[in-house]
């Protein structure tokens, strides 16, 4: 009804079952996606390449913080967000920053590497 994209946690799901009605509506492409959530909310795409072992640790965590896709991309999983806060990524991202690096913004790594450089002040 509303042409857009939906997520569902299937751990939610109580029951299913089969009927006859089918589906024939057409879906939005993801970049439209993309470029409407761009437009509505302030938000910037963050892409970080992960350490395939690692990424089953996102969790959850990976959702509040605007994921939109991943795929393969050589030893890493390229991981895709549409982030609100890239204060609130950086900061997030210091959780698993030894296991991943930052592809797009540049300027995440200077956030992240002043978050560092704080601790460090303070050790």
């Amino acid at each position: 009804m509303r042409k857009d994209y939906r997520n569902f946690r299937t751990d939610k799901i109580k029951q299913l079952m089969t009927t006859n009605e089918t589906n024939s509506k057409k879906h939005p492409t993801l970049q439209s996606f993309i470029s409407k959530m761009s437009a509505d909310k302030e938000v910037t795409k963050v892409v970080i390449d992960v350490e395939p072992e690692i990424v089953k640790y996102l969790g959850e965590q990976k959702y509040y913080n605007g994921f939109v896709k991943k795929k393969r991309a050589g030893d890493y999983v390229r991981m895709t967000f549409l982030s609100g806060s890239l204060m609130g990524f950086s900061r997030w991202f210091m959780l698993y920053g030894d296991h991943a690096k930052i592809v797009e913004p540049l300027e995440l790594n200077d956030m992240v590497a002043e978050i560092a450089e704080n601790i460090f002040e303070k050790t």
